[in-house]
C-alpha cells in the first residue's frame, strides 16, 4: 500500500494491515490530505460510477490479476 502523505499515527497502523506500507510524507501536524495538492478538487459521483464501472468491465474483460496492472516481478 503506498500513499503520498497521512499521518504518522495512520501509517503505523496500516502496516500492521498489509504486506509492505510506504508514506512518502508525514508531516506533523497533519490536517488532511488536501492542504499537500495544488489541484484537490472534488470528485464528482458520475466520475465514481464511471471509473468503477471501467474497472469492473477490465476485471470482465482480463481477469482480476490483470485489471489491477502489472505488479513488482509480474510485468
Amino acid at each position: 500500500m503506498a500513499v503520498p502523505t497521512a499521518p504518522l499515527p495512520t501509517c503505523r497502523e496500516l502496516e500492521r494491515e498489509v504486506d509492505e506500507a510506504v508514506c512518502v510524507m508525514t508531516p506533523e501536524p497533519f490536517f488532511g490530505v488536501g492542504q499537500w495538492y495544488l489541484d484537490f478538487s472534488q470528485t464528482t459521483d458520475q466520475e465514481v460510477i464511471e471509473l468503477l464501472q471501467e474497472a469492473r468491465d477490465l476485471v470482465r474483460q482480463d481477469g482480476p490479476a490483470r485489471a489491477a496492472g502489472p505488479r513488482e516481478g509480474n510485468a
